[in-house]
């Protein structure tokens, strides 16, 4: 199954004092009414209600850590251009404010959470107007980094959370920034709500999200089992003790033990921090903060783009994936470069029940990923995100001199692919965009060569199993 995060709001709050006019002359000529010493006031709040933004349903209760919704500090700024965030890269930013140190004042991570600052002080005198409001959450004061539109466009980060992104939980500060391009209405008009009688509160929604994607891992309904012995084919008959998920080949009496679920291809390049897409299929124009289409058959019919997405597989850019793929796949079973598959249960840190279709399916948060997108055509092996299920393969499993084999099984994440269709020849098949969940539940295992894994598509329909 495959998501959006939940995405957070935030609810600037200007608190405009010392009101008072400026005049171009005495004469006829237009008056630019100023809004004098304003005192800013933020209010972060994080919308975990779910439905609003998502494209593929909801999980209540799937941002229940602090450390998925928590607002530490952002950068707010604030500029005027007719198309918005799409506007020339010169547009100048006309304000920057940063605020530090919120502090919760409701909410508990099941229900929207709010985070309120301090008042901020500034001398500031702001026309009257509409205006562009972008923000960038808990990345640490970027005032002096963005002078124009252009800059905010163009600028990118290798820091999406505080922490190893491997072990979500552990993780802190995750960065957030605009979903949506909003818009502030400064009119200069007393009161409104405002704490003081010579005041203006104007209020503006910003809508954020996190930079960040999560990968998820169900066991499904295979069977826990602890030391269990397997004699491994081979003239030494070598012995091997597992730790691991079992499950039933079939109707066979083969058996597969899952022992580990390795994440690979997890890019380490930069991620722009404003979300941009393709116009349409080619990248002749691209939008910032656009949407993501479908035809009529629900296939996508323009990319998600990261700085690289081009360059895949034109220049040799495996560098930047780790673990890579090619040399992962080849490892044994247990290998100390493969991640151990650990016991799921709901009432276990970092676990969670949902439902994939009819079936109820409990998963564990296995790592957080950052936006990864190739082009049509390139090799899914070399740059696509995926996981690899390594564990033993005993046939006739039930027979006194049954024998085991290393297997691994791959899945390379799949981001548009509502028809479950044979081929690659896809725009956005395989993919990783920023704040998405993207679940992967096993829920078979039909022969030596295919694993069953379920998944549910990013549009609002029910999945079909996905044979690997």
């Amino acid at each position: 199954m495959k998501y959006a995060l939940k995405y957070t709001q935030l609810l600037l709050l200007m608190l405009f004092i010392g009101m008072g006019f400026v005049a171009c002359s005495s004469d006829e000529a237009d008056t630019v009414q100023y809004v004098r010493n304003p005192i800013f006031k933020l209010e972060v709040v994080v919308d975990n209600s779910g439905g609003r933004h998502t494209r593929g349903g909801t999980t209540p209760g799937s941002f229940t850590d602090d450390s998925e919704y928590a607002v530490h500090d952002a950068t707010v700024f604030v500029y005027q251009a007719k198309d918005g965030v799409n506007g020339n890269a010169d547009t100048p930013i006309l304000y920057k404010v940063y605020v530090s140190k919120f502090k919760k004042t409701s909410g508990d991570g099941t229900s929207n959470v709010v985070y309120t600052s301090p008042l901020i002080k500034t001398q500031l005198a702001i026309p009257t107007g509409n205006y562009r409001v972008l923000a960038v959450c808990n990345m640490g004061n970027l005032s002096d980094k963005v002078k124009t539109l252009g800059d905010l466009r163009t600028m990118t980060t290798e820091t999406l959370a505080l922490g190893d992104l491997s072990q979500p939980g552990h993780c802190s500060y995750m960065a957030m920034t605009s979903a949506s391009d909003d818009e502030v209405k400064v009119t200069g008009e007393a009161g409104n709500g405002a704490p003081e009688p010579d005041a203006s509160l104007i209020s503006a929604t910003i809508n954020v999200q996190r930079l960040a994607a999560r990968l998820d891992f169900s066991p499904g309904k295979g069977e826990w089992v602890e030391n269990k012995t397997l004699t491994l084919t081979g003239a030494d008959a070598k012995k091997v003790t597992v730790r691991g998920y079992k499950y039933q080949v079939g109707t066979t009496n083969d058996v597969f033990y899952l022992t580990d679920v390795t994440p690979v291809n997890l890019y380490q390049g930069p991620e722009y921090v404003l979300k941009r897409v393709t116009e349409d299929n080619t990248f002749d124009i691209f939008k910032y903060l656009g949407k993501e289409t479908t035809g009529v058959d629900g296939n996508a019919t323009n990319y998600v783009v990261d700085p690289n997405t081009q360059q895949k597989g034109v220049t040799d850019l495996t560098a930047l994936y780790t673990p890579s793929y090619d040399n992962t796949v080849t490892l044994a079973p247990g290998d100390a470069s493969l991640s151990k598959v650990t016991q799921v249960e709901e009432t276990l840190d970092g676990c969670y029940k949902d439902r994939i279709s009819t079936t109820d399916y409990v998963f564990r948060k296995l790592t957080y990923a950052r936006e990864n997108t190739i082009v049509m055509g390139t090799s899914k092996q070399k740059y696509a995100t995926g996981l690899l299920f390594t564990g033993y393969y005993v046939k006739n499993a039930n027979e006194a001199d049954a024998r085991a084999v290393n297997k691994t099984f791959e899945y390379f994440i799949r981001h548009v692919d509502p028809n479950n269709s044979n081929s690659d020849a896809l725009i956005m098949k395989y993919g990783i965009v920023r704040n998405h969940v993207y679940q992967v539940a096993v829920s078979g295992v039909s022969s030596l060569g295919i694993i069953l894994v379920e998944v549910r598509s990013w549009i609002p329909k029910e999945a079909p199993d996905i044979y690997l």
